[in-house]
């Protein structure tokens, strides 16, 4: 059973004015929420370098080839290792990173689908399968590691050419964090965090949907604690409207030290289930809301939420 951390004290950098974020009434899945520049990745990667044995960063900007690196696999062997060192959110390599992983996972477990240790071959494709249902997935031992094969024309992918930008980010984001993940569950790590920093990148809404129930039953199978850095009120809706008060939300302020999350309430999930991903939903959880009247009510409604100016003409 993983470890669950209720508050974390993290180092900040000097250019965000240095000391520390304290972060406090953390959940299972909590979202960070905040205007470009606030400090989400920043906080994301200051987290993990101080906990480079138990935490996974999934960075945001993520390139590469879907092929196989054996280069890779030593360093991915070792836990240390795993631990994305660059102090920048983008992996150019992360595609062939995350690829490699898979040959990893089956020398931790070996090529046996069922019974024990845990973790099966075929829970994880379900789990893909669940995310990406226009495709069929498998994964293997073998040399390329895995099989993609769209199920519309049972074109068989090879190249990420072959696949969208939004369909090719959801693939490997989710392999990247099942085999973390079974690899967590195959060492008996005592603690699991997940740092997700903007998954929702190149994803359609109803897709950013479907992931946030992804990372819900991914938390729940693997005793993981996920943190989620995103713009997206889509993703941040369906994640609140999912998991209720298992998920919680910080909106960021580089001027803030002290942070702390509010979880979904029944009200807040009321609210999300009627706003969804409009622009309103991120200030929900961050300034108070005043109603204002006039010609241009639409306009001021559009501006309020995005720049949380709480005015009245």
């Amino acid at each position: 059973m993983s470890v669950y951390q209720a508050s974390a004290q993290i180092g900040r950098i000097g250019a965000l004015g240095g000391g520390e974020w304290s972060l406090q009434r953390l959940t299972d899945v909590t979202v960070l929420f905040g205007k470009n520049g606030s400090g989400k990745s920043l906080l994301l990667r200051a987290w993990r370098d101080q906990n480079p044995t138990i935490a996974h960063y999934v960075a945001p900007e993520r390139t590469g080839e879907l092929s196989f690196n054996p280069s890779y696999m030593q360093q991915q062997l070792e836990a240390q290792g795993r631990r994305e060192v660059s102090s920048r959110n983008y992996g150019p390599q992360y595609r062939e990173q995350v690829i490699s992983r898979i040959q990893t996972y089956f020398l931790r477990r070996g090529e046996i689908r069922q019974g024990s240790p845990p973790g099966h071959p075929s829970e994880l494709e379900e789990l893909l399968s669940q995310l990406v249902p226009d495709f069929s997935v498998t994964i293997h031992a073998r040399n390329p590691p895995y099989q993609l094969v769209r199920l519309s024309n049972e074109e068989r992918i090879t190249n990420v050419d072959s696949l969208s930008s939004g369909e090719a980010q959801l693939f490997t984001v989710a392999l990247d964090i099942l085999t973390m993940a079974a690899i967590w569950e195959l060492e008996d790590k005592h603690q699991r965090l997940l740092l997700i920093d903007e998954p929702d990148a190149h994803i359609h809404p109803d897709l950013q949907i479907r992931l946030a129930d992804f990372l819900l039953a991914v938390c729940r199978r693997f005793d993981l604690q996920v943190v989620v850095a995103t713009h997206s009120t889509t993703l941040l809706a369906a994640l609140g409207q999912f998991g209720g008060t298992s998920t919680g939300v910080i909106y960021l302020d580089r001027r803030q030290e002290e942070l702390t999350a509010q979880t979904f309430d029944d009200v807040h999930k009321e609210l999300a289930a009627c706003l969804g991903g409009h622009a309103l939903m991120g200030p929900l959880f961050a300034a108070p809301l005043l109603v204002v009247e006039g010609d241009d009510d639409y306009r001021i409604w559009r501006q309020v939420p995005r720049h949380h100016i709480v005015g009245s003409r």
